[in-house]
């Protein structure tokens, strides 16, 4: 059986097939309904050609449509990353390579595919040479995307687009929004993301005093395995650096031989990568991070309001499998010996931290005000997972535990909250220690709601120590509800460009 593997990108280039999609409005419909948990286990469906007259190989993301049942959600099909393969011209195959999980109340999931026949208006020689240019840069995609998997870590909570939790007393609220990307792959460059961080701490009870911190990170990423990476990805490079050779020299390949050599790229590409995912990803070094930090003038003290630039080392990486095994594909499948849960660790070090700034404003204590500061920060925080094995059961999902510690060494006094005269009029210095531990249970089932169609949670949170800005000393136990947002990595927030495979991209 001869498998070829289009990869499917989130961005299509406009091709003469477009025009043709226009004229013609008879395309051949196929769909199938999988049972929900069949399709979390199995993340395909095949569809059988009655014709070879439909030419599987030009499929777009939006030829897909995959719609839950029996509530009628439509979801978009770039977001779950189809790939199409096929045998013959007979028979045609979606994979997904996230899975694809319905709402509450659906059971099922219908999948729709639009297929296009081909014109007479174009030659079949002329077909087969766009597909080739479509195939050779989808390769070049294939090859960067595939990169930016082994450069992508792991974020903490709050560290994620969107994370909120509430509960009787208190609650959290953390933003973070990537304002600009550049190519992480090359170090030449000075920075490679900035974002806009929002971080809300509303304390539970007196002794959890409150806490916001707003502002800006200049980072610079440097990945740790690139010349591993660089190895792994040759092969695909090669394929499609053969055929650009020898387009060059006058001589055009075959179609056939041409797309049976990128083919075997998308192969090669698919087998190492199933090989290769380091643990440890990428150091992250934040040169400039201006920031407000400020208490909310909460427990009856002042608004204490201070800039702050924080810059720091960061040792990032990716989830690494402690426990249960890697393949899950047997999933709810009968007569099969079912998959016991995974359980990952991911880890962020912080071995050095620098925070410099100056008080702004401090009514309590007003001799404060231009006062500097300057602080040394190391800590670490490590994050395990223990998936289930059926993680589309309305109940249970995962449980996630979450360790956080840090020690700030504070060099000059820095006002703090004195609960005998309940004002920020204290003065401390030296090692101030903060430890929290979050234990969270992450429920299966998605809220059907627009814009929040997450997976709720529980989180018991354990603080303990002298929290910035006022530290007074915590030690706390709270319940909340959790909501936080899919991107469990910086996938989506670093840009891989590598110049020698966009040399290759055909126009």
């Amino acid at each position: 059986m001869k498998l070829i593997l289009i990869a499917l990108m989130l961005f299509v280039v406009c091709s003469p097939r477009q025009t043709c999609r226009a004229q013609n409005r008879n395309p051949l419909l196929l769909s199938t309904v999988v049972p929900a948990k069949e399709m979390f286990a199995r993340s395909r469906v095949s569809f059988d050609l009655a014709t070879a007259e439909y030419d599987p190989a030009d499929i777009q993301p939006d030829d897909i449509r995959i719609e839950c049942l029996p509530g009628g959600e439509v979801l978009e099909a770039r977001q779950f990353l189809p790939a199409i393969s096929w045998d013959s011209s007979e028979r045609i195959t979606i994979y997904f390579r996230r899975h694809i999980v319905p709402g509450l109340f659906d059971n099922q999931i219908r999948v729709s595919l639009s297929l296009f026949p081909s014109t007479a208006a174009q030659s079949v020689q002329t077909i087969k040479t766009q597909r080739v240019k479509q195939l050779n840069n989808q390769l070049v995609d294939a090859v960067q995307q595939s990169a930016k998997t082994e450069v992508a870590y792991e974020k903490t909570s709050r560290e994620k687009d969107l994370y909120v939790s509430g509960g009787v007393e208190g609650g959290e609220a953390a933003m973070n929004s990537v304002l600009y990307r550049g190519n992480a792959w090359k170090m030449r460059d000075l920075i490679d993301v900035i974002d806009v961080g929002f971080n809300l701490d509303k304390g539970a009870g007196s002794s959890d005093p409150d806490a916001l911190n707003v502002g800006l990170n200049f980072r610079k990423v440097f990945p740790f395995h690139r010349g591993k990476i660089n190895r792994r990805l040759s092969p695909a490079i090669d394929a499609a650096r053969g055929l650009r050779a020898t387009d060059v020299s006058g001589i055009q390949p075959a179609p056939e031989r041409a797309a049976r050599e990128i083919t075997q790229g998308f192969t090669t590409l698919t087998e190492s990568e199933a090989e290769s995912k380091p643990f440890w990803r990428a150091i992250v070094l934040t040169p400039l991070g201006p920031h407000l930090e400020t208490n909310l003038g909460g427990h009856g003290s002042g608004l204490l309001l201070s800039f702050v630039n924080n810059s720091d080392l960061q040792i990032r990486t990716g989830a690494k499998f402690m426990l249960g095994r890697k393949d899950q594909t047997t999933i709810d499948k009968p007569h099969t010996n079912q998959p016991l849960g995974t359980l990952t660790l991911a880890m962020k070090l912080v071995p050095l931290g620098f925070e410099s700034g100056v008080v702004l404003r401090n009514p309590d204590d007003r001799g404060r005000q231009g006062s500097p500061l300057f602080r040394i920060n190391t800590g670490a925080v490590a994050k395990f997972t223990y998936n289930f094995p059926c993680r589309i059961d309305v109940l249970v999902n995962r449980i996630e535990l979450e360790m956080k510690g840090m020690n700030r060494h504070l060099f000059n006094d820095e006002s703090a909250f004195d609960p005998e005269t309940r004002k920020a009029d204290l003065l401390v210095h030296g090692n101030k220690f903060i430890a929290q531990a979050d234990l969270r249970f992450i429920f299966g089932f998605v809220i059907p709601i627009k814009y929040l169609d997450r997976r709720p949670a529980v989180t018991i949170t354990f603080k303990n120590g002298f929290f910035p800005p006022l530290y007074l000393y915590t030690n706390k136990v709270s319940v909340r509800f959790t909501l936080e947002s899919k991107d469990d990595t910086s996938f989506d927030d670093l840009k891989v460009r590598i110049q020698q495979a966009e040399a290759l991209r055909t126009p």
